[in-house]
């Protein structure tokens, strides 16, 4: 419960994941985790976003830099 409202919280925060997230979200069938300065609230404006697809499938990068 915790966790998904933390979730929840930081999605609010960085509208630019969470829009990533809802393109990408009907695309991969496992988890996805995100890792890096974005994870550690540590980014500036010319940090990457790092994202690591559990269910073995590649994302598209061109489909995350057309969302971004």
């Amino acid at each position: 419960m915790a966790e998904t409202f933390a979730t929840i919280v930081y999605l609010h925060k960085n509208f630019i994941i969470k829009k990533i997230l809802v393109e990408i979200e009907n695309k991969i069938d496992g988890p996805l985790i995100l890792f890096g300065s974005f994870a550690n609230v540590t980014y500036n404006k010319e940090s990457d976003i790092d994202l690591f697809s559990i269910d073995g499938k590649k994302i598209e990068h061109n489909m995350i830099l057309k969302t971004a």
